[in-house]
């Protein structure tokens, strides 16, 4: 008789036992969910402040003095006057050596001056042309880019340069009259070969 009582009395503890694990895995889930809930809200707020941080930044560029997405670009290959390191407005040329002379880029100012160059604020359309007329003065021997510096602000003054058929064809949305620059671009290629032809046969 005292066995059976003996077995008796091991029921609730067991069953007390079960409970007891019951609960502790109950807190231990609990825990961890709120761990993973704490380290989500902490990705996300770092997440919005790195929009926010990203959004400041191109406010600031869009808000530039020097244009609408404008970034700073460095130059080392257009010829600069001893006066027009610290001329308010200046143009970026191009002169074939037909003669033939044409406005790259307009209305811009030199931010800072080096041995060998200077930086300019540049939006994407002005570099895409300037390294096409950089291209022109490697393959057309006698062309020249340089700066032309002028008094006051030309609010009329725009680019006339046709830009070459690679650059034309690769980012044609820069392009609004990109029929009239195709034509232009063909005369001028015509009359830098017939001017090189004529020279040539002299």
């Amino acid at each position: 008789m005292a066995l059976i009582h003996q077995k008796k009395k091991k029921f609730p503890i067991v069953i007390l036992g079960i409970i007891i694990t019951v609960i502790v895995v109950i807190v231990l889930v609990y825990l961890l969910v709120e761990k993973k809930d704490i380290g989500n809200d902490s990705t996300s707020m770092m997440e919005y402040e790195s929009v926010s941080e990203l959004n400041t930044t191109d406010e600031k560029e869009m808000t530039t003095e020097y244009g609408v997405n404008s970034k700073e670009y460095y130059i080392d290959y257009v010829e600069v006057g001893d006066e027009q390191e610290t001329s308010e407005f200046l143009d970026i040329r191009i002169r074939f050596p037909n003669g033939e002379d044409y406005i790259v880029v307009t209305g811009k100012t030199i931010t800072y001056v080096t041995e060998e160059g200077f930086y300019m604020y540049l939006d994407e359309k002005e570099l895409h042309m300037l390294s096409s007329a950089r291209t022109d003065v490697e393959v057309y021997q006698g062309a020249k880019l340089y700066l032309a510096s002028y008094g006051k602000k030309q609010e009329n003054s725009l680019s006339n340069y046709p830009t070459n058929l690679f650059v034309l064809s690769s980012y044609p949305n820069y392009f609004e009259d990109a029929e009239q620059i195709y034509s232009r671009r063909l005369q001028l290629e015509e009359n830098l070969l017939t001017f090189m032809n004529q020279t040539l046969q002299k």
